[in-house]
């Protein structure tokens, strides 16, 4: 249903006038028009802020999707009759503004954010293009966050804004890495200058990152990342929902480990400007001056060959598994050569299945760092974003801080893994042709009974987190997370989920979840443990299309899966793949919406 308003903007008349009396109303959301744009101005307490809407260019209709603290539903529409447009979500108006004598009409629409904060980030350019062009581009500017009740919680410069991530990059919605100007708190996190903001592309219920987080927090794993959401404006444009997270690395309120780096940089104040070395195992700076010390602290990094090669510091073990450095950030060739050689001696005490290996691993950091690959069936597991550190003066290797964990619980979006990681029964000590480090300590007594001890302790935080937190948290985000569909409802390929609806995504967390717990806890020996999820009597249509046709027509009851298919020429066809995500129908995926499956023709 469309409602018209007339919106007469007298920009000139201002101008003119200079002075003006200001109606009682102007803190109320009112259009206008902001350099020749149409814009929505919002208020708090503190702030006046101006919001960009998104076009839908499929229908034309431009959107404004409006931050938590917004608490009226009173839209004003002019300068000095200030006609009110009573929003009601969608609704769609039409709105006819007069800017410099020039009539224009649009029809709009709104929607409103849940009560999670908002953060605005306005770049010095006034625009993403070089940032989005090349990830490594910084750009300074400026940072504010405002509360759900519309407190301004931070206001402040930012040193700078790049991008981030390696795959998560190749989305249309970019993952940002941000760092402040000073050390600062914000949304209810513990203080720092770096921070992380993840889009949570592949994840349709947008909580799979955040549960990990906290369960590895639980399971006692230091430095494991704080984090909460947020709904993310960039130069006054929404951007969707994001997940501010701490930024992995060594710095006050991060891991807290001996700076290496700083004290390279005591010796060496010209560090940035230093050769370069790669000899094919090590790779690193040429540094004249090398602290006496150089036995801590390191940051690393289990990384994918292709993307260590883009690295400036880091090295390759003997078995071909490559690490890059992340701290200190400029090592030098004693350094790298340090821990390489470190890392070398506990690879090979592994592979020899050598006792003497546990006085060089801390056994308690790898076996919570585990279960989380394990409870998850993340399929990064030993092939990127595994973190270690070694502190300065400790014979340890710590496993963590936890990270990346997109491609975890579940989530399909990688044709490559051929459903490995939706397959309950499965363990991660199975997977991968590389070495890996999880399989062998597992050959440990020590280790599987601080496994099955850690894993026992972990349990009642699980029930508690399945029965309660996930509905607590999608209650959370469910608004925001309504306005980030349609904000990126355009883009065809790579959708993010299993399923078309949040509270199908949502449903199918707690049932991985439960299924993949149950055969852990058979798998460890736990029989006073059953997790149930909330399956219902619902019944839903599949339906099979084959080249636009529909072939069959099948009712499922809510939580089963297929069981037979439709009969395809496998000459002719790849199999049945989800319309919804382009995802190969997996057995593993249970019917939780009404759902279409098309035959793909190879």
């Amino acid at each position: 249903m469309k409602k018209k308003v007339f919106c007469i903007l007298a920009l000139i008349m201002l101008c003119i006038i200079g002075a003006v009396i200001i109606p009682t109303d102007i803190r109320n959301p009112h259009i206008e028009m902001n350099a020749g744009k149409l814009a929505l101005s919002v208020s708090t307490e503190e702030e006046d802020i101006v919001l960009f809407p998104w076009k839908d260019e499929s229908s034309g209709i431009y959107y404004f999707f409006l931050p938590s603290f917004v608490d009226s539903n009173q839209i004003l529409t002019g300068m000095w009759n200030r006609p009110i447009i009573n929003w009601k979500e969608n609704e769609i108006y039409d709105i006819e503004t007069a800017d410099l004598g020039n009539t224009k009409s649009y029809s709009v629409s709104f929607r409103k954010a849940s009560v999670i904060p908002a953060m605005f980030i306005s770049t010095e350019s006034g625009s993403m293009d070089a940032i989005h062009a090349n990830k490594e581009y910084e750009e300074t500017g400026e940072l504010m966050v405002v509360a759900g009740n519309g407190t301004t919680e931070y206001k402040g410069a930012l040193e700078r804004i790049s991008g981030r991530g390696n795959t998560s990059w190749e989305y249309e919605k970019k993952p940002y890495s941000i760092k402040l100007a000073e050390s600062q708190e914000l949304c209810g996190l513990q203080k720092g200058k770096k921070w992380n903001l993840l889009p949570l592309w592949r994840e349709g219920n947008k909580m799979n990152t955040k549960v990990l987080f906290d369960i590895a927090a639980v399971a006692g794993l230091r430095y494991s990342p704080e984090s909460t959401w947020v709904d993310l404006y960039l130069n006054n444009e929404y951007a969707g929902i994001y997940l501010l997270s701490e930024s992995i690395s060594v710095s006050g309120g991060r891991v807290e480990i001996f700076d290496l780096e700083e004290e390279n940089y005591a010796l060496n104040p010209d560090l940035e400007y230093a050769d370069r070395f790669d000899d094919g195992r090590m790779k690193g700076y040429e540094i004249l001056n090398n602290p006496e010390n150089i036995t801590g602290g390191y940051l690393i990094e289990k990384d994918l060959e292709a993307y260590y090669k883009e690295e400036t510091v880091g090295f390759v073990t003997d078995l071909g598994m490559t690490f890059s450095i992340a701290a200190p950030q400029h090592a030098s060739k004693e350094q790298v050569k340090y821990i390489r050689e470190y890392v070398q001696k506990i690879e090979k005490m592994l592979q020899e299945k050598d006792n003497g290996v546990l006085e060089y691993v801390d056994v308690d950091s790898f076996t919570a760092k585990y279960l989380i690959d394990e409870i998850s069936l993340n399929f990064d597991t030993n092939i990127t974003s595994m973190f270690f550190y070694k502190e300065k003066d400790d014979n340890l290797l710590y496993a963590g801080p936890v990270w990346d964990y997109d491609s975890a619980l579940g989530e399909c979006n990688a044709g490559y893994a051929e459903g490995w990681y939706v397959d309950y029964n499965n363990s991660i000590l199975n997977k991968g042709s590389e070495f890996n480090w999880y399989a062998q300590l597992y050959e440990y007594d020590i280790f599987q009974d601080s496994v099955e001890r850690q894993y026992r302790l972990l349990l009642p935080y699980l029930n508690e987190l399945i029965d309660n937190t996930i509905d607590l948290y999608a209650a959370s985000i469910k608004d925001s997370v309504a306005m980030d569909s349609l904000r990126w409802k355009n883009v065809e390929e790579d959708k993010p989920g299993n399923y078309a609806g949040f509270d199908s995504n949502v449903r199918y967390l707690k049932y991985f979840l439960c299924n993949r717990l149950n055969w852990l806890n058979d798998s460890f020996g736990v029989s006073n443990y059953t997790f149930h999820w909330n399956e219902t009597e619902a019944e839903h249509e599949v339906l099979f299309v084959q080249e636009e046709n529909v072939v069959k027509h099948m009712p499922v009851k809510d939580g089963q899966i297929l069981d037979e298919l439709p009969f395809l020429d496998e000459e002719k066809y790849l199999g049945w793949y989800f319309k919804y995500n382009d995802e190969k129908y997996r057995p593993q995926i249970p019917i939780l919406e009404d759902t279409v499956l098309y035959a793909r023709e190879k």
